[in-house]
C-alpha cells in the first residue's frame, strides 16, 4: 500500500512489531522535530463512554467514562463452547479463543472477537450473528452494528454502509477511529513477493472525508474514485501506532522514530508530520495518554516504560522487572497502570503500588482512575490507591482471557473459553433473572 486509500479516509494510522532491545536504561531521545514551536496535546472529548474498541479506543489506552458501580449481580451467559456429536468431548467453537469483548455505547449488543472469527450477541447473551475476519483486524462496536475491520455489519448481521475499502489480509490493525465526518486507521499490512518466503512491512496513516461515491480497491496498491481530501502516511517498516482524540496520530516505527502526525496534508497527499523523533530505543508499544504518549520496551528481564511529550521530550522513565500483557493503561491526571505478569500503579513516574499475584492481569480503567482487572478466575474492581473495592469468580473457576470491557452505565463484561460474564450494575429497568 503505497498511495491514498479511498476518499472516505480522513485520518489513519499503522503499527507493527518490534525486536527487543537492550537492558540498559536508554537515554533521552535527541529531538528533530518538524515544528518544535508546536506541541500536540492529543486533547479531545474525553474517553468513550464504554469500550467500544480493543484497549477501548482508538488510543489504547483503556479509559472509559464510565464511573465504577457497586456489582451485585454477576451472571454467566453466552455460551461458547458446542458440543460436536462426532467427538467424544467440548470443543471450542472455531478452535478459536476469545481476545476482547467490544460494546455498543447504548449498551444493547456486544462483539466478542475470537481473532480469525467476531460474534455478535445482544445484552442477554443470546447469538446474532457469526462472520470470519482476518486474525489481526480490530472490531469496533456502534449503536447500529460494528465496523469488523473497515467493513460495516449490521448487528443482525446484514451489511450496512460501505464507502470505503481497505484491502486487508494478514496485517494487524492497532487502531480505528470513525465519526460522522471521518474514518483513520492505524495498520501493519505485509505483502509478499510471489515465491518467496518474504514479507515487506507497510507502514500506513491515512486520512480523508468519510463520504465516498464508489471506492475501489486494489491488493496492496488502493485508490480513491473520486477527488477528496485524502491524508496518507506509508513507511516500509514495521511498527505501532494510535490515533488520538483529536485525530494526532503517533506512530513508532521499527528504525527507531517516534513521528507524530497532523491531519494537515501536503501538495501529494501525505500526513504532515508535527513531531520527529529519533530514539535510541525500538518501542515494541504505546497508547496516548493526553498530553502524553507512553511507550514501552520489551527488555530480557523485564520492560521500560518511558513517558514523552507531544515534542518527543522525555518526561520520565521507569524500568519493570516483568512483561506487559497490554498497552499503559491511562488513570488520569499524571497516573498509568501497566498490566502484565503484575499490575503496577505509576504517578508522574514513580511507583505507588503494585500488586505481585503471579497471574496475568488485564485492566481497564474508569475515568476516575479506578480499575476493573482480570486475573485468573476473577474479575476485580481496584480503587486508584490500589485497594480491592469487590471481586467475582468465573462460576467454573475458569481461566478470563479478555480485558474487561466497562460499558456506559458502569457494568463490567469479560469472557473465558467457555462463557461471557457480565457483572451488572441494579436498577429497575434491568434487574436479575
Amino acid at each position: 500500500m503505497h498511495e491514498p486509500y479511498s476518499n472516505c479516509l480522513r485520518h489513519a494510522l499503522l503499527a507493527f512489531n518490534l525486536t527487543l532491545v537492550s537492558c540498559l536504561a536508554p537515554p533521552n531521545p535527541s529531538v528533530t522535530a518538524v515544528n518544535t514551536s508546536y506541541t500536540p496535546t492529543f486533547q479531545g472529548d474525553g474517553p468513550p463512554p464504554g469500550y467500544i474498541s480493543p484497549y477501548a479506543s482508538s488510543t489504547r489506552a483503556s479509559r472509559v467514562g464510565a464511573v465504577m458501580q457497586n456489582y451485585p449481580y454477576f451472571n454467566r451467559i453466552g455460551e461458547l463452547t458446542v458440543h460436536d456429536p462426532h467427538k467424544r468431548k467440548f470443543r471450542q467453537t472455531y478452535a478459536a479463543f476469545p481476545r476482547f469483548v467490544v460494546l455498543a455505547p447504548d449498551g444493547k449488543h456486544l462483539a466478542l472477537d475470537e481473532g480469525s472469527v467476531v460474534r455478535f450477541f445482544d445484552s442477554s447473551g443470546t447469538l446474532l450473528h457469526k462472520q470470519g475476519k482476518a486474525h489481526g483486524g480490530l472490531v469496533t462496536a456502534r449503536n447500529d452494528g460494528a465496523f469488523v475491520e473497515t467493513q460495516h455489519v449490521h448487528w443482525n448481521g446484514e451489511r450496512g454502509f460501505t464507502r470505503f475499502v481497505v484491502q486487508f489480509v494478514h496485517g494487524t490493525m492497532y487502531a480505528f477511529r470513525c465519526d460522522e465526518e471521518r474514518f483513520g486507521v492505524a495498520f501493519q499490512n505485509p505483502a509478499g513477493g510471489s515465491g518467496e518466503f518474504r514479507f515487506d512491512e507497510t507502514f500506513s496513516v491515512q486520512t480523508a472525508p468519510l463520504m465516498l461515491s464508489s471506492p475501489l480497491a486494489i491488493p496492496v496498491r488502493v485508490q480513491s474514485s473520486v477527488n477528496g481530501k485524502a491524508y496518507s502516511f506509508y513507511r516500509r517498516l514495521t511498527g505501532v501506532g494510535a490515533i488520538a482524540e483529536d485525530w494526532h496520530s503517533v506512530v513508532a516505527l521499527s528504525d527507531r522514530r517516534l513521528i507524530v502526525l497532523t491531519t494537515q496534508r501536503d501538495e501529494k497527499a501525505h500526513a504532515v508530520p508535527v513531531t520527529e523523533v529519533e530514539l535510541p530505543y525500538v518501542v515494541n508499544d504505546l497508547s496516548i495518554a493526553a498530553p502524553y504518549v507512553v511507550l514501552v520496551v520489551s527488555l530480557e528481564h523485564g520492560t521500560r516504560v518511558i513517558c514523552v511529550d507531544g515534542k518527543g521530550e522525555l518526561q520520565w522513565s521507569v524500568l519493570l522487572p516483568f512483561k506487559t500483557s497490554q498497552p499503559p493503561i491511562d488513570g488520569g491526571n499524571g497516573r498509568i497502570y501497566i498490566a502484565g505478569q503484575r499490575l503496577v500503579a505509576l504517578q508522574d513516574g514513580r511507583i505507588v503500588w503494585q500488586d505481585d499475584a503471579p497471574v496475568i492481569h488485564r485492566a481497564t480503567a474508569f475515568v476516575d482512575g479506578s480499575l476493573a482487572v482480570t486475573m485468573g478466575s476473577e474479575i476485580r474492581w481496584v480503587g486508584r490507591d490500589g485497594s480491592i473495592k469487590q471481586v467475582h469468580v468465573a462460576a467454573e473457576g475458569e481461566e478470563f482471557l479478555t480485558p474487561p470491557a466497562i460499558g456506559a452505565d458502569g457494568s463490567v463484561w469479560a469472557a473465558t473459553s467457555q462463557a461471557l460474564y457480565v457483572a451488572h450494575v441494579w436498577n429497575e429497568e434491568r434487574l436479575p433473572e
